[in-house]
């Protein structure tokens, strides 16, 4: 995992815990070195039991990618986040709206 993967993940963490609501376009917000890096939203659902969802590509300048779920509350706070994956796909359930790519 790289540096800046770690980085990314401790900082939606922070947000998770802090109750933050952040847009998931504005990631990252904190991290310093943001020439690291990138994080990009590329799906998102809405789903009656998960609420809204966004896959990111979080990318590293070695081009080390992994991709994550994030998940926000009613009031656009950040709830939850899964554990990185190597393939996007891995990320996908069946929602009940279909999954749009951004």
């Amino acid at each position: 995992m790289s540096e800046f993967l770690t980085e990314v993940l401790r900082e939606i963490d922070d947000f998770i815990e802090t109750e933050s609501s952040y847009s998931v376009f504005d990631l990252p917000v904190q991290i310093p070195k943001i020439d690291n890096g990138s994080v990009t939203p590329i799906w998102t659902t809405h789903d009656e039991e998960h609420g809204v969802v966004f896959i990111v590509k979080i990318e590293s300048v070695t081009k080390d990618k992994e991709y994550i779920q994030i998940f926000y509350g009613d009031s656009g706070v950040i709830i939850s986040r899964s554990e990185p994956k190597k393939h996007f796909k891995d990320l996908m359930f069946k929602s009940t709206e279909r999954w749009s790519e951004i």
